[in-house]
C-alpha cells in the first residue's frame, strides 16, 4: 500500500476519535460551568442531606423514592469534610420527607462548605452525562456509520436539559445513561450470546437499577426480547447466562443497602400507597399490606426492604397526585399528554427536526428488520407510555429525560445504506441525511445561544426562555438555580431601586451566600412603596403559580436574570393594586453589616 493510501486510511480511522475528544471536552467544560455557577436547586437539598446521612449512619430510608447511588456519589466529597460532623439525626415517620428542610438548614449553617463540596459532587455525577455521549456514538455508529454516531452523540451532548440536569446531584440523567448503556449492551449480548457480554450487561443494568426505579421498565422489555429472539438451540446457554446476569444485578442492587431486609417475608412489610394497602384502609397507613393473610404473605422478598418501600413511597405520590401546571392551567393532578407537551416546548427545534428524520428513517428501514433499531425505538415508546400513564405528577419535566438517548440514537438510522439503492431512494436518503445534520447544527446553535442558562430553555417556536412561565414551571424554569445570579444582578445595578422580589422558591431565611451585602425581608403585606418607578424581580415559577401576578404576563420585562427571574420596571401604584405580598430588598452598607 502506498504512503498516501496508508495516510488516508489513518485519517479515516482517527477523525471520528478526534471529533469525539473535542466533543467530550466541550461537553465537560459546559457541565463544569453550569455546576459551578448554579446555586443549590430544590431537590439537591434533600439529596445532599440524605447522602450525608448515608455516609454517616448508613441511612437508606431518607429519600428512599430513589436508590442511594447518586446521592452517595454526589456527597462523597462532603463526607470527607467537616459537614459530616455537624449532621444530626432527625426523628420522623413516613410518609414525611424531612430531608429537604434538613438540607436547607445545613446550607444556612455552612453555606460556603455546602456550596464547595456540592460543586465537587456535581462534577462526579457529571461523568454520567459524558458516558451517555460515548454510548450514543457507539450505538449510532453500529446502526449506520460514524457520521450517524456523531449526530446522535452531538444531540445528547448539547441538549439543554442534559447540560443542566446532568451537572446536578439528581438521578434523571444518570439513569437515562445507564438505561441506554444497558439496552446497547443487551443488543450486543443478544447477537453474541457470550458470557462476557452478559456480564457487561449485568454491571450496566445493575448500576441503572440503583440510579433510579425508572430502570425497572427495561425488565419486561428485555424478557420479551429474549423470548422473541432465542432459537431452540440457544435456550440452554441463554438461561445460564441470564441467571449469571440476574445474580450480578442482584448483588449490585443489594450492596448499597447492605442486604438489609433481603428475604424478609412480603407480609411483614408496612405499605401506605393505595396500590399495596388493603382497600378501605386509611391512607397513608404505616401498617397497610394487601398481601397480609394471603398465600403471598410468606413469600420472601429478594430485594432490600427499603428498595421495596421506596417503590411504595413513589407510588404513594402518584396515587395522591401533586399540583401540576401546563399551558397556563393549574391542576391537582397531571395530564396524560404532559410529558409529550413538555418535550414539544423544551426540546430545540433542530432536535425535533433530527428526531423526525430519524423516525422516518426507522420506518423506511422496517422491512430490513434490525433488532438493535427495534429495541431502541421500543424502549423510547415504553418510557413515554409509562410516564404518561403515571399521570399523578405534572411538574417535573426531567422525568422524560430517559427517553432522549433512545430517540437520539434513532437519528443515526438516516445515515444507513442498508436499503435497496436506486436513483430515487438515493436522493431521498441524501436529503434525509442533510436534514439530520442541519437539525443537529440548529440544536447546537440553540444551546450555545442561551449558555449557560440551559435549565430555563424553551424553543423559539413558543417564544424562547423568557416566555417559559406560560407553559411550565419548577425544574423547567426557576428551580432555585439562580439565587446567586440575582445577588450579582443587584450589585451590578445599584441604581435600580427600590427593588422588590416576587418569588415562591426562596424561603424566608434562605437569601444566599454569607458574604452578601443585600438583605431581604419577607412582608405579609405590601411595604411602603413609593408612587414612582420601582423594579420587580419576579421568579418565572411565581409567574406561573400566583394569580395576583397574571397582570405581569402582559408587561414587557426590561431584563432577565439568567432566565430564572424576569425584571420589570413598573409604577408603585401598579404594585399596590395587583400584588399581595413581596420581598423587600434593602441595601446594607458594608460598614453597617454585621461582622
Amino acid at each position: 500500500m502506498s504512503t498516501s493510501g496508508i495516510l488516508n486510511r489513518w485519517v479515516a480511522q482517527t477523525w471520528p476519535v478526534a471529533l469525539m475528544v473535542v466533543l467530550l471536552s466541550l461537553q465537560s467544560a459546559c457541565l463544569g460551568w453550569h455546576a459551578y455557577r448554579s446555586s443549590p436547586v430544590h431537590d439537591e437539598f434533600g439529596h445532599f442531606f440524605a447522602g450525608l446521612a448515608y455516609w454517616k449512619y448508613g441511612d437508606v430510608q431518607l429519600f428512599n423514592v430513589n436508590p442511594p447511588l447518586i446521592r452517595g456519589l454526589g456527597t462523597f466529597p462532603a463526607s470527607r469534610s467537616s459537614l459530616l460532623n455537624d449532621l444530626d439525626r432527625t426523628d420522623w415517620e413516613p410518609p414525611d420527607r424531612p430531608e429537604f428542610l434538613a438540607g436547607r438548614r445545613l446550607f444556612l449553617q455552612h453555606p460556603n462548605d455546602f456550596q464547595s463540596t456540592l460543586f465537587q459532587g456535581r462534577l462526579l455525577v457529571s461523568v454520567f452525562a459524558l458516558v451517555g455521549t460515548v454510548v450514543c456514538y457507539l450505538w449510532g455508529r453500529d446502526l449506520s456509520n460514524r457520521i450517524g454516531g456523531l449526530c446522535a452523540a452531538i444531540l445528547w451532548a448539547f441538549q439543554p436539559q442534559v447540560l443542566s440536569h446532568g451537572s446536578l446531584i439528581t438521578n434523571d440523567v444518570p439513569v437515562a445513561v445507564m438505561m441506554v448503556a444497558s439496552a446497547y449492551l443487551f443488543t450486543k449480548w443478544i447477537q453474541s450470546r457470550t458470557i462476557i457480554h452478559a456480564a457487561g450487561l449485568a454491571v450496566a443494568f445493575g448500576i441503572a437499577l440503583i440510579c433510579k426505579f425508572t430502570a425497572l421498565l427495561l425488565v419486561p422489555l428485555f424478557a420479551m426480547w429474549i423470548l422473541i429472539t432465542t432459537r431452540t438451540n440457544q435456550w440452554k446457554a441463554t438461561l445460564y447466562q441470564s441467571s449469571v446476569c440476574l445474580a450480578i444485578c442482584w448483588l449490585i442492587v443489594c450492596l448499597p443497602y447492605r442486604f438489609a431486609g433481603v428475604l424478609q417475608p412480603l407480609g411483614e412489610h408496612g405499605f401506605f400507597s393505595d396500590t399495596l394497602s388493603p382497600e378501605g384502609e386509611p391512607v397513608p397507613s404505616l401498617t397497610g399490606n394487601r398481601f397480609r393473610g394471603t398465600l403471598l404473605a410468606n413469600l420472601p422478598t429478594l430485594v432490600p426492604a427499603q428498595y421495596l418501600l421506596g417503590l411504595d413511597r413513589q407510588q404513594y405520590d402518584f396515587d395522591r397526585g401533586l399540583s401540576s401546571y401546563a399551558w397556563g392551567s393549574n391542576h391537582s393532578r397531571s395530564w396524560w399528554w404532559f410529558y409529550l407537551y413538555s418535550m414539544m416546548v423544551k426540546l430545540p427545534v433542530g432536535t425535533w427536526l433530527a428526531i423526525g428524520v430519524g423516525l422516518v428513517a426507522t420506518v423506511r428501514r422496517f422491512q430490513h428488520f434490525d433488532q438493535s433499531i427495534a429495541l431502541a425505538t421500543t424502549s423510547a415508546m415504553l418510557i413515554l407510555f409509562v410516564i404518561s400513564v403515571k399521570s399523578g405528577i405534572g411538574q417535573q419535566v426531567r422525568y422524560v429525560i430517559p427517553a432522549y438517548p433512545f430517540l437520539f440514537v434513532s437519528v443515526a438510522n438516516a445515515f444507513s445504506d442498508r436499503e435497496t439503492i436506486s436513483r430515487r431512494t438515493h436522493a431521498i436518503s441524501n436529503l434525509m441525511r442533510g436534514l439530520a445534520i442541519f437539525g443537529c447544527l440548529l440544536s447546537v446553535s440553540a444551546s450555545v445561544r442561551v449558555a449557560p442558562d440551559w435549565m430555563p430553555f424553551f424553543n423559539q417556536a413558543v417564544g424562547g426562555s423568557s416566555q417559559g412561565f406560560r407553559y411550565l414551571y419548577n425544574d423547567a424554569t426557576d428551580w432555585e438555580q439562580s439565587r446567586y445570579d440575582m445577588e450579582d444582578w443587584l450589585h451590578q445595578h445599584p441604581g435600580d431601586r427600590p427593588a422588590f422580589l416576587v418569588t415562591d422558591t426562596l424561603a424566608r431565611d434562605e437569601w444566599a451566600r454569607s458574604d452578601t451585602t443585600a438583605s431581604v425581608q419577607m412582608t405579609s403585606v405590601l411595604p411602603a412603596i413609593p408612587d414612582g418607578d420601582c423594579w420587580l424581580i419576579v421568579s418565572q415559577t411565581s409567574l406561573s403559580l400566583r394569580s395576583d401576578e397574571k397582570w405581569l404576563w402582559h408587561q414587557t420585562p426590561v431584563d432577565s436574570i439568567h432566565g430564572a427571574y424576569l425584571v420589570y420596571k413598573v409604577s408603585g401604584q401598579q404594585c399596590r393594586e395587583n400584588l399581595n405580598a413581596i420581598l423587600e430588598i434593602r441595601r446594607v452598607p458594608e460598614e453597617d453589616s454585621p461582622q
